[in-house]
């Protein structure tokens, strides 16, 4: 699912578009990149699943993040 574009709360159901943005704020006010395990969404209104998520802060000017790069990968098993 493609979400360029969307707000964390459009993206993620529920409560965890909220889980969604504390995981990016992180990452912006530490400006490094994290790898979370066993995270669970409800993505795009789809039910509820286990994933990894690896996100990575870019900066145009190599020092204030203006975006981030993520991955999800789910969960097998």
């Amino acid at each position: 699912m493609e979400i360029t574009g969307l707000t964390v709360e459009e993206a993620f159901a529920l409560d965890h578009g909220r889980q969604a943005r504390l995981a990016y704020e992180e990452v912006v006010a530490a400006r490094a990149p994290r790898f979370f395990v066993a995270a669970r969404a409800a993505v795009g209104g789809r039910t509820h699943m286990l994933f990894d998520r690896l996100l990575l802060p870019l900066a145009a000017d190599g020092e204030t993040v203006d975006m981030l790069l993520g991955h999800l990968r789910k969960q097998t098993g």
